[in-house]
């Protein structure tokens, strides 16, 4: 049973991965996103590299727990969608 859990899971990563591909490449508004990211990335790292090691530690943890955070959310709700759908499939019986 282990062992299907974990193709499942590495099958849904692998579907998550290509639907994430595709959004960047085709969604308008996430490139725009992207794009003011990269642009401003430098300013951020010039902000941060002026503060105390600290400051500059606790920054940075915090915004790769963020990150993290986003990250275990989306999979999570990438793994909910086929849920719900295949429990929408048997509730109108397309599937049994």
């Amino acid at each position: 049973m282990e062992d299907t859990i974990c193709f499942l899971e590495y099958y849904a990563s692998q579907l998550m991965d290509n639907a994430k591909e595709r959004y960047a490449r085709t969604n308008l508004e996430y490139q725009e996103v992207e794009c003011f990211l990269l642009q401003h990335k430098k300013r951020l790292d010039y902000i941060i590299s002026d503060l105390n090691l600290s400051d500059k530690d606790f920054v940075k943890e915090y915004m790769q727990q963020h990150y993290y955070q986003e990250t275990c959310m989306n999979e999570y709700l990438y793994i909910q969608g086929y849920k719900d759908c295949i429990r929408l499939l048997k509730e109108i019986e397309i599937i049994a």
